[in-house]
């Protein structure tokens, strides 16, 4: 955007070619725009008041968002996103140092309600938020329905940088949230279920995660969960670690058994309900986090013959890059 980058120093960084219908009215520290802009990042309606007097830039108001991807403005194709909304923004940009990542040279604070917002390969509706911007931090406080349920999160978010990897910290609530709707990127055994938690968290960053949810009373698959219900999990280089202890009552073993592929449940022996207390606890090695790749190692052999390539994200994604720097993020 070298053009506008001449009005907006910090807008002429990014490789966009965005088509611009601009009204503007004041002096440079107090600019009046109403503004509808089109581009590769997506869309932007509005009325800002802005403060484009060098070095910094900053703007104020309110626009309505259509589609926008994060990617090209954060420059991390990993942070592809599709964001449709209504925003109200106190932002502010720094022009230097140029060599620190854009996040980290944005702060101030939004508002967001929008219908649908996919991002980081999860997508959302209903989306209410708040939060700030400082140092490569946001800090949130949002609801959202997804998947099915629905859900609270306060917390904040790292943004990745060069040398940084995205790192996390949220904690909330969860009602109706079926298994067999959750993305099938994330490791979750895919049970029907209607869960209810009375408070999660989970924290980590790169491929080492931590979480813990308490439940109020919930089902899966026919068995109830009784209120206070724990489970815990955590990632890292040796694979996957949880585990789980509470009350349960009309416990089916045979049919957990056959919907896990657990032959060793799936028994008539077992034929019956069963109530009571358990604790149970498992392992997922990391062998097959050495599989993943191996599978990337050997896509690349290929991939290279046409100047493209393939990355693993966190564990959970494929980025693949091609030879003009275009990006996608696909499930595994």
């Amino acid at each position: 955007m070298p053009d506008m980058g001449r009005v907006l120093p910090a807008a002429g960084e990014y490789a966009l070619h965005p088509q611009f219908n601009v009204k503007a009215s004041g002096p440079a520290e107090k600019l009046l725009l109403d503004l509808d802009v089109r581009s590769e990042a997506g869309n932007v309606r509005g009325q800002l008041t802005t403060d484009v007097k060098a070095p910094d830039f900053a703007a104020r108001g309110d626009v309505t968002v259509e589609r926008l991807n994060l990617a090209p403005i954060l420059k991390s194709p990993a942070q592809k996103s599709d964001i449709t909304g209504q925003a109200h923004v106190d932002l502010r940009f720094a022009s230097v140092p140029a060599s620190r990542p854009f996040g980290d040279r944005m702060a101030g604070s939004f508002r967001f309600r929008g219908p649908t917002v996919a991002a980081a390969g999860y997508q959302a509706r209903n989306v209410k938020a708040t939060g700030t911007f400082a140092e490569g931090r946001i800090n949130l406080d949002a609801s959202a329905g997804a998947y099915g349920g629905t859900a609270t999160t306060r917390g904040f978010v790292v943004l990745p940088a060069p040398g940084r990897r995205v790192a996390f910290d949220l904690r909330g609530s969860a009602d109706h949230v079926d298994l067999r709707n959750l993305p099938a990127r994330l490791p979750v055994p895919k049970l029907a279920a209607d869960l209810s938690a009375s408070e999660y968290h989970v924290a980590g960053g790169g491929t080492s995660v931590t979480g813990t949810a308490v439940l109020n009373r919930s089902t899966v698959e026919g068995a109830t969960l009784e209120e206070g219900t724990a489970a815990e999990f955590k990632t890292g280089a040796d694979g996957v670690e949880y585990s789980a202890r509470g009350s349960a009552s009309d416990l089916d073993l045979p049919r957990i058994g056959r919907v896990l592929r657990v032959a060793a449940l799936d028994k008539p022996a077992y034929d019956g309900r069963l109530n009571g207390e358990f604790d149970v606890h498992g392992t997922v090695p990391a062998a097959r986090r050495r599989e993943r790749m191996d599978r990337v190692a050997a896509a690349n052999r290929v991939l290279a013959h046409y100047r493209m390539t393939l990355a693993d994200w966190q564990g959970s994604a494929f980025v693949v890059t091609t030879a003009t720097g275009k990006t996608e993020i696909g499930d595994n």
